[in-house]
């Protein structure tokens, strides 16, 4: 009975902590894609387009923080995914921070094959203008290797890994 009060009255303080730890915020960044296939690097097809989402700002220590997120990635040329980065944040002043970490995209559309899933490594810096706002730029490395057809499906094009750069501007709530 001890050890279960123990538990709860830990969990309870934990959790205070941590929501008091925990900001959260959303993101607006201009986003542009590239499919890297090995035969066509030179000449590899990009997209342009937006990136919104939502994200947690977990405060570990001091200069670690934990940040997950979820974005919805849309492009000119009709093509969307929904990225789902798990970030490691380090402080390396007041107002820079670096992240790293891994990326679950998935990919919308009509063209793909069964494998729309694909996994990537995110890396940026970011800056932060006040406490409510920042601006951050990234890059996506495709790890993974998506396949799609061509409009009429007959088609099976090269395998591509996804690589994408966005610069964008953060708001805590």
């Amino acid at each position: 009975m001890n050890k279960l009060l123990l538990i709860t009255v830990l969990l309870v303080l934990i959790t205070d902590s941590l929501q008091s730890q925990t900001k959260f915020g959303g993101s607006l960044s201009f986003s542009q894609s590239r499919n890297l296939a090995k035969q066509q690097f030179d000449k590899s097809p990009s997209s342009e387009g937006f990136s919104i989402g939502l994200f947690a700002e977990i405060c570990l220590s001091d200069r670690f923080i934990f940040q997950p997120e979820i974005n919805y990635l849309g492009y000119i040329e009709e093509s969307e995914q929904i990225s789902i980065p798990i970030l490691a944040k380090y402080k390396l002043s007041k107002k820079f921070h670096v992240f790293a970490g891994p990326s679950l995209g998935i990919m919308l559309g009509q063209n793909l094959t069964e494998d729309s899933v694909y996994f990537g490594l995110s890396t940026g810096i970011e800056y932060e203008i006040n406490k409510r706002f920042s601006i951050d730029a990234r890059y996506n490395f495709g790890l993974t290797k998506l396949e799609y057809t061509t409009n009429n499906g007959l088609d099976n094009l090269e395998p591509f890994r996804l690589h994408t750069f966005q610069i964008g501007i953060k708001y805590k709530f």
